[in-house]
């Protein structure tokens, strides 16, 4: 018996080496996202934290230094998170484009491991094929050996 090969075996590993770097690819765009969701996050409590100190400080007295200080601090803060909202929405769509063609390489992998199954039906079928004939020959070839000694049992 022969040994079952895939003509395109070679595709199959190439697809699967895509799937994975699809796969690293995602899992780099989520991390990416993620820390730039920190960031944003961190951002905001930094400006409430800022709001909060600010409060505390002026308590009733007003500081016109402090007032433009912490103007201008806040419009940077405001600033910083702005970018960093705008760098965790260009995050989010680099992880949906990361996802799409991580979708794609799974579907083209899929179709490949689908014609190896089909090609290994078709190997196992005339593998099967080939043992019946085998054995229908085995059987003719000791029936007729059986009929030249005249051994031959006639049942009816």
């Amino acid at each position: 018996m022969k040994k079952f090969q895939f003509k395109l075996d070679t595709v199959l590993k190439l697809r699967t080496r895509i799937e994975e770097q699809r796969q690293q690819e995602l899992r780099q765009a989520q991390y990416m996202r993620d820390e730039a969701r920190r960031q944003v996050e961190y951002r905001r409590a930094q400006q409430d934290e800022v709001l909060d100190s600010y409060r505390e400080r002026v308590s009733g007295s007003l500081d016109l230094a402090s007032m433009i200080h912490y103007e201008r601090y806040t419009a940077w803060l405001k600033g910083m998170l702005t970018l960093e909202e705008s760098r965790l929405q260009t995050c989010e769509a680099n992880v949906a484009d990361a996802r799409k063609r991580l979708i794609e390489a799974s579907k083209d992998k899929k179709i490949v491991d689908k014609l190896k199954e089909k090609a290994y039906r078709e190997y196992r079928n005339a593998e099967l094929h080939a043992e019946i004939d085998f054995l229908d020959e085995l059987g003719t070839s000791r029936f007729n050996r059986q009929a030249e000694t005249g051994n031959v049992n006639h049942e009816s």
